[in-house]
């Protein structure tokens, strides 16, 4: 079972690599943010290409059945799909065709194999993006806004306690 963090870390390297940067490269980590500015808002320019990524747990027809099998090694295995909706929020003069560039690479066969290792699938219904210019301090701020749902494959296992052994009496009818 992934943790927020992880499904986080994992679409944050997403949308690094399909905006054509490299994640671990400490320069382009302020391109994409995974929290708010703790401190001022916004804390960037006008002119900086800024996208804010955040990702939830959704509740989906598809998270509502939980398939519960017992293994012979003793452990309950529980299988159950998640959805993980992602919004990004893009920022700057290019915010709009990186929501487009975002879009795009979701269906591209290199993404689906990346996911795919992670257990987590495209819902392929992805809205078009939509600009929306934010007013902010008298000024207006270009803005676009990207929106996508993936299924994660999720399994728990856990060690169920069993006897091992058994002391049997026969008593004899009396």
């Amino acid at each position: 079972m992934l943790t927020l963090n992880q499904i986080t870390d994992m679409f944050y390297a997403l949308t690094m690599t399909l905006l054509g940067f490299d994640p671990d490269d400490p320069t382009k980590q302020d391109r994409v943010r995974t929290a708010w500015p703790a401190v001022g808002a916004p804390a960037w320019e006008r002119t900086d290409d800024v996208c804010f990524m955040q990702v939830t747990l959704s509740p989906d027809q598809y998270t509502q059945q939980i398939e519960s099998t017992y293994s012979p090694q003793g452990l309950l295995i529980q299988s159950f799909t998640e959805v993980a909706a992602v919004s990004w929020i893009f920022y700057g003069p290019s915010s709009f065709d990186d929501s487009r560039k975002i879009r795009a690479g979701l269906f591209k066969p290199s993404t689906f194999e990346t996911l795919s290792l992670q257990d987590t699938y495209l819902v392929t219904d992805v809205p078009e993006p939509v600009r929306s210019p934010e007013l902010f301090n008298g000024q207006w701020w270009d803005r676009s806004n990207l929106f996508a749902r993936f299924n994660i494959k999720t399994e728990i296992k856990e060690a169920i306690p069993h006897l091992e052994t058994a002391d049997i009496v026969v008593i004899p009818n009396r």
